[in-house]
């Protein structure tokens, strides 16, 4: 597939959050797919199973040159 997006931005990176961007990674959608968290014991798991390219804990961060 061709790509979308420079970055896409997950906030609520849970069951539907974290489906959406392991399918969007899986099909080559964004050169990057990054996550917001409130506490960082929670992006523990995306980082680990490699969902997330990134994650941020500062929203503003997150979101900057976020394309989706």
């Amino acid at each position: 597939m061709k790509r979308l997006f420079r970055r896409v931005c997950i906030i609520g990176v849970g069951l539907i959050g974290g489906s959406l961007a392991k399918s969007i990674k899986r099909s080559g959608m964004a050169d990057e797919v990054v996550g917001y968290f409130r506490k960082e014991s929670s992006a523990e798991f995306a980082r680990k199973n490699r969902i997330l390219d990134k994650y941020y804990l500062n929203m503003e961060s997150a979101l900057k040159d976020s394309d989706l």
